[in-house]
């Protein structure tokens, strides 16, 4: 069983069960053999906590009943993972899920899937691996890659009047440390875009927030602002691709919604778009009505005026800034921290090998050196993503950048020690990147039509 940190929440890298550390195992199991860094008998190798708790087991049937139920167990795993990858063979599998972890713990990734299906292994692995699925057919990576500036050249402009007006934003936190999401749907035109224009603003949105993330404010949170809400800003195909993310390729990002000052007419909507709603997700959905109810999970400085708070409405977006994206064209830097990227992914890889068939002191030691290898793999996407990642709007007007330097001061610092001794880019570098984009002088946004 983990040890765990301070503040570190149950279910999470650092504060496990040992039945939940076997899970977490099972699931490592199944994606290292897909990838050909483990053979088949590593799942097979693997002891069946219910058969190493003793006397409950044997109540049952006695050792044998329950490992054959558990060879029974890994074959559904297998069958389950495999059929959600029809079409990535296990180079595209395992590149795309490099990119996904980000500058998230690994384990942690794994476990949000693995507490979304209520530690199921088979059914986590099969979320997971549709997950995957949807982010290379969906070009989640290239996406972000390419980001605004793109959008910008290739005439999306559906895409650009979503970030132009305001009507989802990042900025802020809860009480707890959560990045905040304001939604002001009465800023929604549902004609004014396509779907996949909205699709494609949610993704930039929701990955934006990932950011932001780390244990212990591993979750987001989201107002949705119905204040002035009327029928035409009503988007049932927005509102279920969003639900769609959080339930089926975000799981357990979001830690609270609150659908703010609802008028009457809302209630016949609601009672349509509930019945969309994963019980698990539907449990994190409240209604708040005015400032006090606001005010019990959000600082006052924190809330919109238009909410009753004292935070001011001086949203202006900043559009792409010409050079901003340079360093996505230094390819050799890039593939030098890629490559170093992937070293210690297979470096993680052997030694989780090794800890998934070890026991007590010796699983104990190992998880402490994978804990090191995680937290180099975590310092090497900071390094790495400005070569990755084109800037946002949430670069460019500096939140990011707060939320890196609060939730990943031990990254930064090592990243800063490690320019010194001309070992590697600077995330120091990238800040001041940032700082230089968001003084520099940009042209005035075009005016919005929501």
């Amino acid at each position: 069983m983990s040890t765990a940190a301070k503040g570190t929440l149950p279910g999470r890298a650092g504060n496990l069960t040992t039945e939940q550390e076997h899970k977490l195992k099972e699931f490592w199991a199944q994606v290292l053999i897909y990838t050909g860094s483990a053979p088949e008998s590593l799942a097979t190798q693997l002891t069946s906590y219910s058969v190493t708790s003793g006397a409950a087991a044997k109540k049952k049937g006695g050792f044998f009943s329950k490992k054959d139920k558990h060879v029974d167990d890994i074959a559904t795993q297998s069958e389950l993972f495999r059929a959600a990858l029809p079409k990535l063979t296990p180079e595209t599998f395992i590149k795309a899920v490099r990119f996904m972890s980000r500058g998230d713990n690994v384990d942690d990734l794994f476990l949000r899937f693995l507490r979304a299906r209520k530690w199921d292994v088979a059914k986590a692995l099969e979320m997971f691996a549709t997950t995957i699925s949807w982010r290379v057919e969906f070009g989640v990576d290239e996406l972000l890659r390419t980001g605004e500036e793109q959008c910008v050249k290739d005439k999306e402009d559906g895409v650009i009047l979503q970030f132009k007006t305001g009507k989802a934003i990042l900025r802020g936190k809860d009480k707890t440390g959560r990045p905040i999401v304001d939604v002001h749907v009465k800023l929604h035109d549902p004609k004014a875009q396509s779907e996949r224009d909205i699709e494609k603003f949610t993704i930039f949105l929701i990955e934006a927030s990932r950011l932001c993330l780390n244990d212990p404010n591993d979750t987001a949170a989201v107002i949705f602002d119905l204040t002035d809400f009327a029928i035409s800003n009503m988007d049932y195909a927005a509102v279920k691709f969003i639900i769609t993310c959080f339930e089926r390729h975000y799981p357990e990002c979001l830690g609270f919604l609150f659908i703010h000052n609802a008028p009457w007419v809302f209630q016949g909507i609601w009672n349509v778009i509930k019945g969309w709603i994963d019980p698990v997700v539907a449990s994190k959905i409240s209604f708040t009505r005015n400032h006090n109810d606001l005010v019990k999970l959000i600082d006052d400085k924190e809330i919109p005026k238009s909410m009753g708070g004292s935070r001011p409405w001086d949203f202006e977006y900043l559009p792409p800034v010409p050079g901003e994206n340079q360093k996505l064209e230094d390819h050799e830097t890039r593939d030098k921290i890629l490559a170093e990227r992937v070293n210690l992914f297979k470096e993680l890889e052997q030694v989780t090998v090794q800890w998934i068939s070890a026991t007590g002191e010796q699983s104990n030691a190992l998880e402490a050196k994978r804990s090191q290898i995680i937290a180099e793999v975590r310092k090497n996407y900071f390094l790495l993503d400005p070569y990755v990642r084109a800037r946002s709007a949430y670069d460019r007007d500096g939140t990011l950048a707060e939320f890196k330097q609060q939730l990943h001061q031990p990254e930064l610092e090592a990243a800063a020690q490690a320019a010194k001794t001309g070992k590697a880019p600077s995330l120091a570098d990238e800040k001041n990147d940032q700082t230089r984009v968001k003084t520099a002088p940009a042209a005035a946004p075009a005016a919005v039509t929501a």
